[in-house]
């Protein structure tokens, strides 16, 4: 039993986390499930090997204990209480969060959120907006949809997250592209065209957020930048 492996990424899925009350937009996180992280404490570790268990007041505690040797080492954390059956959204929590101190699921805390349309800005005492693609379609499967935003050229959607192996198929570094956008940035702003460089924007990246765009580095920055170019040439 390698105890490193535990930190290694494993496929996680994307959710929304919150919707901006100024644009249509939401942010989506990655996350993983209770069940994941127990398949690879499986897999690392062998079932016979680990176990979890909760203590304290409603057992707010969770903990993860792994037989190294003969002894058995605990890591425990607090979880927080869902929307959805609160408990048992309280025990997932805490159990997945005491995992993270093994280093499972660390990899999720570097992985930058992805923000995509809504149908409408969040507005109090109205109903809630919903995740939709550039057609204004509403997204059933949100993890699917950012993964295809992803890498384009995978047409099963799995998840890509090596963002140095994307960005060295592009042949372009990411200070490199943060400088490209800012110069389009200004030339479309002084042609009086800033929306339509937005625009751009959003379509490719779903995002107008520049420096978001260039922490989710994607392989088709080059063919991006060749049609921010040509928009730029093109006469009102």
């Amino acid at each position: 039993m390698d105890i490193e492996d535990l930190k290694k990424e494993i496929p996680f899925r994307w959710r929304v986390q919150s919707f901006s009350n100024r644009k249509a937009e939401c942010t989506c996180i990655p996350y993983i499930t209770a069940r994941d992280a127990q398949d690879r404490l499986d897999e690392v570790c062998g079932p016979e090997n680990w176990q979890n268990d909760f203590k304290g007041q409603d057992d707010q505690m969770a903990g993860v204990g792994i037989k190294l040797g003969d002894e058995w080492v605990w890591k425990w954390d607090v979880g927080t209480e869902s929307n959805i059956e609160r408990d048992k959204g309280k025990a997932s929590d805490g159990f997945k969060r005491a995992c993270v101190h093994w280093g499972l699921g660390r990899f999720l805390y570097a992985t930058a959120p992805v923000r995509i349309r809504a149908n409408k800005p969040k507005v109090k005492g109205e109903s809630n907006p919903w995740p939709c693609d550039l057609e204004g379609k509403y997204i059933f499967d949100i993890t699917t949809y950012i993964n295809k935003i992803w890498d384009k050229n995978n047409a099963e959607g799995e998840p890509v997250t090596d963002l140095s192996k994307r960005m060295k198929a592009a042949h372009i570094t990411a200070d490199d592209f943060a400088e490209k956008l800012a110069q389009y940035r200004i030339s479309f702003e002084n042609k009086g065209r800033l929306g339509a460089f937005e625009s751009h924007l959003m379509d490719n990246f779903s995002t107008t957020d520049e420096a978001h765009i260039v922490r989710e580095f994607l392989n088709s920055a080059k063919p991006i930048i060749a049609k921010i170019d040509k928009l730029y040439k093109e006469k009102k």
